[in-house]
């Protein structure tokens, strides 16, 4: 279980699930945000007349009913209207606004009295005026406030008169305008702010817990796996921090254009796409560690660093573009600057045009170079790898022509390595054919010959006898080609240890005395030293030696001697195997190392031509050195098997 849970915690459908949710999250955190906002009065306030929303009409209220017993019902234009003449001017349309909306009123209540004229204004049909307004919760008493909400021009009106006002909002409320509708709308907001509240710590608390995800799975597939980035994580941090922070600065734009609920959730979610996304960004960068080397900063240091700091044609004609300007620059200021000293206008104008000129010159060489390049690397590519280059070169572009030829005889070279492989190839199967189609050949006929009859025993018993030296050869052959082509390929598993290289030589020397004496040889070991220690492969290392002695009681003339030289240097124990050849050595001593190459061209003898190119591979396997010369008729091989050390050398 807890394995499964571990594949599919770092799955890319759990990840995008996540995502999605953290986005959904953080669009309706901010909607019903701005939900709490509507109901801010419900979420902060504990009774309606404590609400900024009631205190505000409250005091827009007392503001009308005193600009309308004060200001306006002086007015002359007022007093006209009020006799009943037709009169419209600002004064009469705001006395009809006042007094309408105070007609429409349920619940505010006045009582405004003039001490100098003794008249008394009031909506107030029963009881005391005063005790009534006296006994509301927010009210103005003889032009005192107990409410925070005060219109600044109220006592302007007032002030310097005798006019004292009282003005209160009647509790309980009746339904009907506007200060019970604000009621209603704060007591359905008491409601609501708790379900709010708890949506917007749930909000929360998800957006937190796919913070905590992302933190851990950002970037990777796997519990152990390296930090994988993404194709946005190649956007400079600096860069994308300014289109995070444009498109906030565009969401508030839309918002205070659009400032409703859906449109904010909507928007906001935009927003979470992108900001989400730039802060798993930055987190895959932070635990890559490679925050700064993806920024802008850094890139350009080093764009600027490759450009001005770098040897070659970069900085050479980058820096003669910046020394054309300024020369340019300096010489046509001083032109402006002289405009009126005629002598010196002319000599800075002829300065300019030969500057000029000369830099013209210069740049015509240039493209002349540069066209040598591009006529040099068309003509290498369309085959014409022995396409020589033409004219002279700027010094400027001089390396980048002496790259491209590098490049041209790397090809001639891979060329004729390709055409020499090819002609191996066709040798290779011409030899392998030639030496396999001798004893086959051979096997067929004296099978054949078995077949008639009448033929005696000692007859049969001398073509089985023949038979069976064929097949030896053939099989000889074929293991020859099937070891062949394990050591070319270096796919041999080499078990290093430590060998006496003496004591092996001698003993291949034993499993050879009946060839030897049979090929009328004579054997000389020269050795002063017989603890010579190699670190090898005791098996190969025994399958070179008798390649090798095979080789030398093959093809060394009869009568002769085979001498053997066994010693050491500071890095390898060494033996050499010297014969006279039988046969002229007419061949360069590296081609005897190739695949199916004799010493015998005639091809008359009994190998397969497979022994040298075998000991030369496996010595390569066993980290030695193996060398062929040749002298006249004089053929030695040298092979140099590391020393062994001690045993921390054989891991």
């Amino acid at each position: 279980m807890d394995i499964k849970w571990k594949k599919f915690k770092y799955s890319i459908y759990t990840k995008t699930i996540i995502f999605i949710l953290a986005c959904v999250s953080f669009s309706m955190f901010w909607g019903l945000s701005y939900k709490l906002f509507e109901f801010h009065d419900a979420l902060y306030y504990e009774n309606y007349y404590e609400t900024s929303d009631f205190q505000s009409k409250i005091g827009r209220y007392t503001h009308n009913v005193i600009e309308l017993n004060t200001k306006l019902i002086n007015d002359s234009s007022v007093l006209e209207y009020l006799s009943g003449k037709n009169v419209d001017t600002e004064n009469v349309r705001r006395y009809k606004i006042i007094n309408d909306r105070l007609s429409k009123n349920k619940n505010f209540i006045y009582y405004i009295r003039d001490n100098k004229t003794g008249k008394t204004v009031t909506n107030i049909e029963e009881g005391s005026p005063l005790e009534i307004i006296k006994a509301q919760p927010v009210n103005m008493y003889e032009n005192q406030w107990n409410t925070n909400y005060y219109y600044p021009d109220i006592s302007d009106m007032i002030n310097n008169t005798e006019i004292k006002v009282y003005t209160a909002v009647r509790f309980p409320l009746k339904s009907g305008d506007e200060f019970y509708e604000g009621y209603i709308k704060f007591e359905n907001g008491k409601k609501l702010v708790l379900n709010l509240k708890i949506a917007v710590c749930v909000c929360i608390a998800a957006l937190l817990a796919s913070f905590i995800y992302f933190l851990i799975t950002s970037g990777k597939k796997g519990k152990d796996d390296d930090i994988k980035l993404l194709g946005i994580d190649n956007i400079p941090i600096e860069i994308s921090t300014i289109l995070v922070f444009a498109a906030a600065a565009v969401s508030v734009l839309i918002f205070s254009e659009f400032n409703n609920i859906y449109s904010i959730t909507f928007i906001s979610f935009i927003d979470a796409i992108i900001g989400i996304a730039y802060v798993l960004s930055v987190m895959r960068l932070l635990k890559a560690k490679k925050m700064w080397e993806y920024s802008f900063i850094f890139r350009t240091i080093k764009t600027l660093s490759n450009l001005f700091f770098n040897n070659g044609f970069k900085k050479t004609n980058i820096a003669l573009f910046v020394f054309y300007g300024i020369i340019n620059g300096i010489l046509f200021y001083s032109l402006c600057y002289f405009k009126d000293v005629f002598v010196l206008f002319t000599f800075f104008t002829f300065l300019i045009i030969a500057f000029n000129f000369a830099c013209l010159y210069y740049f015509s060489k240039f493209v002349v170079s540069l066209q040598n390049i591009i006529d040099t690397i068309e003509e290498i590519s369309s085959g014409n790898i022995d396409y020589e280059k033409k004219g002279q070169m700027m010094p400027e572009l001089k390396y980048v022509m002496d790259n491209i030829l590098n490049i041209q005889m790397g090809l001639k070279s891979a060329l004729n390595e390709a055409v020499k492989g090819e002609r191996m190839k066709a040798e290779l199967i011409t030899n392998v054919s030639h030496d396999l189609k001798t004893p086959l050949t051979s096997i067929i006929n004296y099978v054949d010959l078995l077949k008639k009859e009448g033929l005696d025993e000692k007859t049969q018993r001398d073509y089985i006898n023949i038979l069976y030296e064929k097949s030896q050869r053939l099989k000889q052959l074929i293991e020859d080609l099937v070891e062949f082509s394990k050591a070319s390929s270096g796919n041999l598993k080499v078990d290093f240890s430590n060998i006496n290289l003496h004591d092996l030589i001698e003993q291949s020397l034993g499993e050879f005395e009946d060839k030897i004496k049979k090929a009328q040889l004579e054997v000389v070991v020269n050795c002063t030293d017989k603890n010579i220690f190699v670190s090898s492969d005791g098996k190969y290392l025994w399958r070179i030696i008798e390649n090798l002695l095979s080789n030398a009681v093959k093809y060394s003339m009869k009568n002769s001697r085979i001498y053997i030289d066994i010693l050491k240097d500071d890095v390898y124990g060494i033996f050499s195997i010297k014969n006279i050849s039988a046969s002229p050595l007419n061949i360069q001593a590296e081609k005897l190392i190739e695949r199916f190459v004799r010493g015998d061209v005639s091809r008359s003898s009994d190998g397969s031509g497979l022994g040298l190119s075998i000991a030369n591979s496996l010595t390569e396997s066993l980290k030695g050195v193996f060398n062929v010369e040749i002298d006249g008729d004089l053929f030695k091989v040298t092979v140099k098997i590391p020393l062994f050390l001690g045993t921390a050398q054989l891991k």
